[in-house]
């Protein structure tokens, strides 16, 4: 691959002296890059004596703000370098007392997985700007609540008086809001949009998009689908156009998500597919392993809906990311990929000879995905794999050596001791009216088992009426109630 370059903006009468400080660095002119001053885009740009350093706008690093500094050669030669990762070299052109020279001593300790918390890093935490003390204590999860970041990010942005500057905060807000959606603030800023330069036009249009995607997402409400689909594309194009490889395909694959929540599974898959193609030019397994995980999905989606020719290609991209997401190492991304697959492999239209095989392989893939979920104690995922593998159960052909109704009724008994009424109450409705679907099914031994279980049946039912006030699940539950009512009559 080649090697990256700092990419600097320098007026023509200037470049020639620019050129010279650079040449007194052995074999440093193969790592930088000049263009016009108007040109973009740049990292450095070196005008009316002063040196303007572009925010990481890709979010390709851990974030920091430098504003405009008056242009010194040994600061100068310090942000080549530091732009280039050599934080050695760059901290060997500045004093201690420079400004600058807290903020790259911090980054290079962050880059390096040191604990800035330590006792001796405070001289040089308290000589950084506010505005860099507040994009370190929020990305490093240092600040003690979300309100309080939220607050710290408005002092801060309503104090500077650089418009680049402001962008990139503001940015930061919005990635600060996405991971506390639930949260009640929202961040109500008027822009207008005609006035802000790129690469933070599209960028901040893509933070308001993502909003919006973090709120469909929780919502299922499609309404603003349509104008979200377009940010994602219109940002896409430009990190392409900026030469962000990396970054336009990391927003592919949040497209081509969005676009299977819609359904639009043709171009959801057009979607990973580039972003696929471009990941697989960076050493990024796990990225790599995460799209091949979305293809997947978006193939077994299709499949279920109209394109069954799509489940063998599902099969194939999860077993892709599963090369990745071993047991061992990512025991969680395994386990929801086995859960994945246990689904495939149970709704595989074949023939009556290979139906019996696609069951084994199912029933074989919730079992390790039940194992994995309950070594990693994670109940959420636990609930939600044994209440499918007990669903799946109760339509798989009848077994000589094995009772898969009363497993199903174990599994869903699980499922619903994890999916209590006060943290999950639609799912455990759904969870109920399964394993009253199921109850019906069972097989009983004698009268007083049979009035036992109806009278369970009916305590089931109204359950469902007091967590619920969806019509279409209430008509469900009046159906199983119907039912229930007739059998009690027979006996």
């Amino acid at each position: 691959m080649e090697l990256p370059k700092v990419l600097i903006a320098v007026s023509t009468e200037n470049k020639e002296y620019i050129e010279t400080l650079i040449a007194q660095e052995d074999r440093l002119n193969e790592l930088v890059e000049f263009i016009a001053i108007g040109g973009s885009p740049f990292h450095l740009r070196i005008e009316n004596g002063q040196i303007e350093v572009l925010p990481d706008w890709a979010d390709n690093n851990f974030p920091i703000l430098i504003e405009s500094q008056p242009f010194e050669e040994s600061l100068f030669m310090a942000l080549v370098f530091f732009k280039l990762g050599n934080f050695e070299r760059a901290l060997q052109f500045l004093t201690e007392d420079h400004k600058l020279f807290s903020l790259f001593y911090i980054y290079a300790l962050i880059q390096s997985g040191y604990d800035v918390q330590q006792q001796e890093i405070v001289p040089f935490w308290e000589k950084l700007d506010t505005f860099n003390q507040c994009l370190f204590l929020h990305n490093l999860n240092l600040y003690q609540s979300f309100e309080e970041q939220f607050r710290r990010y408005s002092d801060c942005i309503s104090v500077l008086g650089d418009n680049v500057s402001k962008y990139y905060l503001i940015h930061h807000q919005y990635q600060l809001i996405i991971d506390h959606i639930g949260n009640d603030i929202e961040l109500k800023m008027e822009f207008n949009y005609g006035t802000i330069p790129e690469p933070f036009n599209a960028l901040l249009k893509f933070d308001e998009a993502m909003l919006q995607y973090a709120s469909v997402k929780s919502s299922n409400d499609l309404n603003s689908i349509s104008a979200i689909e377009t940010a994602f594309k219109s940002f896409s194009s430009l990190c392409l156009n900026y030469g962000e490889e990396l970054r336009a395909s990391i927003v592919l694959i949040d497209l081509a998500e969005l676009q299977l929540l819609d359904a639009k599974y043709e171009d959801a898959l057009r979607s990973i597919n580039a972003s696929l193609l471009s990941l697989k030019k960076f050493d990024l397994p796990y990225f790599l392993a995460r799209a091949s995980v979305l293809k997947g999905r978006i193939l077994y989606g299709w499949s279920k809906n109209g394109a069954p020719q799509y489940y063998k290609s599902s099969i194939n991209a999860y077993q892709n990311a599963l090369k990745v997401f071993t047991p061992s190492e990512y025991p969680l991304e395994c386990a929801e990929i086995k859960g994945n697959l246990a689904l495939l492999y149970t709704d595989m239209t074949s023939s009556d000879k290979e139906q019996p095989m696609w069951y084994a392989l199912s029933a074989s893939c919730f079992k390790e995905a039940i194992e994995l979920f309950e070594k990693s104690n994670d109940t959420i995922s636990l609930s939600e794999v044994t209440h499918n593998y007990a669903t799946a159960l109760m339509n798989f052909p009848d077994a000589k050596l094995n009772d898969h109704l009363a497993k199903a009724k174990e599994l869903f008994e699980l499922a619903l001791i994890h999916r209590p009424a006060a943290l999950f109450p639609l799912k455990r409705v759904m969870t109920l009216l399964n394993y009253l679907e199921l109850q019906l099914k069972l097989h009983n031994n004698n009268e007083n088992e049979e009035r036992t279980r109806l009278k369970e049946m009916e305590l089931i039912t109204e359950e469902i009426k007091g967590l619920t006030t969806e019509k279409h699940l209430l008509d469900k539950v009046e159906e199983y109630s119907k039912m229930i009512n007739n059998l009690k009559e027979l006996i």
